[in-house]
Order: C-alpha cells, then sequence, then structure tokens
C-alpha cells in the first residue's frame, strides 16, 4: 500500500486517509520505516474502510456554496463565542481569543497561549456536541494533551461526553451538508 511520511519531532505516530484516498503517516524522525510498513500493513483494514468511507460521502449531499460559508461562519462566530464565554464561566478557565477558521480535519483547537480555534462547521453539528467541542477545547487550557485527568475534566461537565464523541465522530463528510 502507497502511503507518505510527514516526520517531524512529534512523539507519537498518526495514519490520515484524505479524502482523495492518499495515506498520510506523521511520524517522528526516530522511526524507521520498516516500523512504519509493519504499522500500515496492521491497520491496512481500517484505511480500506476509511476510503470507502470518502467515496460513500463524496456520492451524497449537497456541496456547500460560498454564500453558504459566509453564513455559517457569522453564525459561528457568535453561537462558538457565547458557547465558550459560558462554559469558560463555571469551569472557572480563561482564554486568549476565539477565531473562526475553515479547518476540515479538526472541529476546534487550542494554542499553547490558550487561543480557541473553532471550525465553521461546528455549525452542522448538534447543540450538544458543539458544546462538547468547547468543553473539550476549554479542557485543554487545563490539560495540554488527551491523559486521563484531560478526560475526567470534561466529564465533570459532560459525563455522557463518550457517547457524545461517538456521534460526532460518525460525521465524516465536512465538505458536504446534508439539508
Amino acid at each position: 500500500m502507497e502511503y507518505t511520511i510527514k516526520r517531524s519531532k512529534r512523539k507519537t505516530i498518526s495514519i490520515t486517509v484524505e479524502k482523495n484516498g492518499d495515506v498520510i503517516v506523521k511520524a517522528p524522525f526516530s522511526r524507521s520505516k520498516f516500523y512504519i510498513d509493519k504499522l500500515i500493513f496492521k491497520y491496512s483494514k481500517w484505511i480500506e474502510e476509511k476510503r470507502r468511507e470518502h467515496i460513500k460521502n463524496a456520492n451524497s449531499g449537497t456541496p456547500l456554496t460560498e454564500q453558504d460559508i459566509k453564513k455559517l461562519k457569522e453564525k459561528a462566530k457568535v453561537v462558538m463565542s457565547q458557547k465558550t464565554e459560558y462554559w469558560s464561566s463555571i469551569m472557572d478557565l480563561k482564554h486568549n481569543g476565539i477565531k473562526i477558521t475553515s479547518a476540515t480535519t479538526r472541529w476546534g483547537s487550542c494554542s499553547g497561549r490558550n487561543s480557541i480555534c473553532y471550525s465553521y462547521r461546528t455549525m452542522l453539528l448538534t447543540d450538544i456536541q458543539q458544546d462538547y467541542i468547547v468543553i473539550h477545547e476549554l479542557s485543554h487550557i487545563k490539560y495540554k494533551n488527551h491523559s486521563n485527568m484531560f478526560y475526567n475534566e470534561i466529564a465533570k461537565y459532560m459525563p455522557n461526553y463518550k457517547e457524545i464523541q461517538l456521534e460526532i465522530n460518525k460525521f465524516s463528510n465536512f465538505d458536504l451538508y446534508n439539508k
């Protein structure tokens, strides 16, 4: 199976299947090609499943127009800002600003300086799913990782977060909006 390796100073390996079917492996400089080949073989079934998913998703739904995207960005700025202020008050956490992006591979992010970004695509999620994204990113202010302590922090405010996380993970088509 063909794949592209992108090496960096990271500690972990990630495998991503792009919408066009390309497989991207992000790996630390220290990992050998032999090790990565074994990993690709181990996850080959998952990779093929993701490729089939992307093909299926590409053939369904209605593409977003530029006007749709503009409206979603405006709505996201208001909605996600309000939700972030609400939850940051409850969680007693301070962020350094909110930005709305066109990110296609993540719903949100929190920088090392506690600035939070949300994809405008969060507007395609339900209200409770948006709350989960906000709580998740705010929890990164306290924990800059995905440790058990991080998820315990989320559970304080959303005990059923695992169910919501699973629902969000089913939403795999960032480019299309099914009406």
